[in-house]
């Protein structure tokens, strides 16, 4: 009777441990929430109340730009003016990522009189390549009490060498 205790306390603290560290990774880090499958539209296409973005580029009528060039900057247009520490935070609110799902170096602008939000690549994006932009509802609005209303994301691929 003893060793079946000592085993279910044992499996107990092993629970305990595992939910403590899932629930810590949990918090700490918004890359694996990045990769997983969300419920994006494409700029545009919002129907939630709220600050949205409109058009995000390069990007044509049939969802997939092609011929991008490799110089690009993607750039997404908000409807209303929007918190730029929020759009260049952390929090990875916009990035760029390649068909293996690599994260694009890069760096992030906000203009705050056009609403226009700049992804500008560290080096030339690869030819023939298809990359997801993606922004995610952590932006928040000029008002302070706003997030953006979707999960936007959309492709294009790069020009052929």
């Amino acid at each position: 009777m003893k060793r079946f205790k000592a085993q279910k306390t044992y499996f107990a603290l092993v629970m305990l441990i595992l939910g403590v560290l899932f629930i810590a990774g949990c918090n700490t880090s918004d890359e694996l929430a990045l990769l997983t499958t969300h419920d994006s539209v494409q700029p545009g296409a919002c129907t939630v109340d709220g600050p949205k973005v409109d058009v995000g580029l390069p990007i044509d009528e049939g969802g997939v730009a092609t011929n991008a060039l490799i110089t690009a900057n993607i750039t997404a247009h908000f409807t209303e003016a929007m918190q730029k520490p929020s759009i260049d935070s952390p929090k990875k609110v916009f990035t760029l990522r390649d068909s293996e799902h690599y994260k694009v170096a890069g760096a992030v602008s906000y203009n705050e009189t056009t609403h226009i939000a700049t992804f500008t690549p560290t080096n030339p994006l690869d030819y023939g390549t298809k990359y997801t932009a993606r922004i995610t509802t952590y932006a928040l609005a000029a008002d302070g009490e706003n997030y953006l209303s979707c999960y936007y994301e959309w492709e294009f691929t790069t020009e052929a060498s």
